[in-house]
């Protein structure tokens, strides 16, 4: 799954690819303990569990295996107050991702 609007998120790869357990193929990774074989994809899942998983990812990033380091590391940064308006705001709609 690929984002094809810039997105700035830790679990974003710059290129868009969303990095998030259920898309990986199935089994266990031998590289990576904190991902058991159960998160991973299995036949029985469909698109609305991925969906709902990366909704899911979108509200709540996991910081911990980030896909961007800097997104990740602004996240968990206390907050900055601006003084300003927002210059610029991302508006996410259903043609921006690509299966």
């Amino acid at each position: 799954m690929k984002f094809v609007t810039p997105m700035w998120h830790p679990n974003i790869y710059p290129d868009g690819k969303v990095c998030i357990s259920i898309l990986h193929p199935p089994g266990v990774d031998k590289y990576n303990a904190m991902e058991t074989a159960d998160e991973r994809w299995r036949p029985i899942l469909g698109v609305e569990a991925i969906l709902i998983s990366v909704i899911a990812m979108l509200n709540e990033p996991n910081i911990a295996s980030p896909a961007n380091v800097d997104a990740a590391v602004q996240v968990c940064a206390p907050p900055v107050l601006s003084t300003g308006p927002c210059t610029s705001s991302v508006v996410l709609l259903p043609h921006h991702l690509l299966l």
